[in-house]
């Protein structure tokens, strides 16, 4: 998704004691993400904890393991960002499960069908002049 860089340095000493995100909508979030260089909020569907672009098993591992952890952030499990990691979260990613990146890649662009369909004929078109015989 996308990212927004909310601030940035050139190395870091320490660790912010916490951050929040922010809940866009019911399906999309802009989740916290601390990087080596920036603390950035990232674009993700709700429920993808591990901002992989999708929804999944390795999502609902994450709430697995820290269940009941307070204050340990999006990334730990925390789905709707209320600081606790619980059923609430576990929902969140039941509800959106299987949502993400791979949703998009099975529908070709109707300009890539038809560029498709015109190698197709013109590869038919040579074999079938290849294999005619005089007699």
């Amino acid at each position: 998704g996308d990212v927004f860089d909310l601030a940035r340095f050139s190395a870091a000493s320490g660790n912010f004691g916490s951050y929040d995100g922010l809940v866009i909508s019911e399906s999309l979030v802009l989740a916290p993400q601390m990087a080596p260089t920036a603390l950035r909020l990232v674009a993700a569907h709700a429920g993808d904890v591990n901002l992989d672009g999708v929804v999944d098993g390795l999502d609902a591992n994450a709430v697995a393991i820290n269940w009941l952890e307070s204050g340990s952030g999006y990334a730990a499990g925390d789905a709707n960002l209320d600081g606790v990691i619980d059923g609430l979260d576990a929902n969140l990613i039941a509800i959106h499960f299987g949502q993400g990146s791979t949703e998009a890649t099975s529908i070709p662009e109707p300009s890539s069908a038809a560029i498709m369909l015109l190698c197709l004929a013109l590869a038919c078109s040579r074999r079938r002049g290849r294999f005619i015989r005089n007699d």
